[in-house]
């Protein structure tokens, strides 16, 4: 299994096809759990829950310290807890109401790593991708790649993203936005995320 993983890695030589095998890291897996900590015009810090076919749980830490938020794909819908003192206090809400839009516009139903790596792919197709090296974040090894879009061409804003990879996951554990102007827009740390836990249905129903 070692030498497979070690194989599998070796054989990245090109930013397309590490887009590519992350894509279907994603696409294998069931379930994750990570600390979204983001730096941008506001800095967010939200425990993230994910469940195929697309539940979203979201602990918030910073800002709206104690507010929870779940998404149910069935319904498109989603709850709103935006106190923990007042637990009985629940709203109901459409995915793109303004009230739960993050501070760059994204959707909770956007709000997953494959969405992410979507956004990378159609600017990869508008520009071009490769690999920059080897690299630790966080005590985790990680491929870093380079996606840049033609002169004029973005993705949801975006004309540049870093990526690192991590190697054993294939998965993104840290991503940095870059505006057509050259300026940082978001600075996002993923360094603990976990994969194949065995999220309990109760987590994506808020009562």
């Amino acid at each position: 299994m070692l030498l497979g993983l070690f194989f599998l890695i070796s054989t990245v030589t090109t930013g397309n096809e590490a887009l590519m095998r992350a894509s279907e890291a994603f696409d294998r897996l069931d379930t994750y759990s990570v600390t979204i900590r983001s730096e941008g015009e506001d800095r967010e810090e939200i425990r993230y829950f994910f469940k195929k076919p697309g539940w979203v749980r979201m602990e918030f830490e910073e800002p709206h310290k104690g507010a929870v938020l779940v998404y149910n794909p069935e319904t498109r819908r989603v709850k709103l807890r935006p106190f923990a003192y007042f637990k009985s206090f629940l709203l109901d809400l459409s995915p793109e109401d303004r009230l739960i839009r993050s501070s760059k516009g994204h959707t909770v139903d956007e709000s997953h790593i494959g969405a992410l790596l979507e956004n990378v792919r159609r600017l990869s197709e508008a520009g071009e991708a490769r690999l920059l090296g080897d690299e630790s974040v966080n005590g985790r090894d990680a491929l870093v790649l380079e996606v840049i879009g033609e002169e004029g061409k973005e993705a949801d804003g975006v004309h540049r993203y870093v990526i690192w990879l991590d190697k054993r996951l294939l998965l993104p554990i840290k991503a940095v936005a870059y505006g057509p102007g050259g300026e940082k827009t978001e600075d996002v740390d993923m360094t603990d995320i976990e994969t194949g836990r065995d999220l309990d249905p109760d987590l994506f129903d808020l009562k």
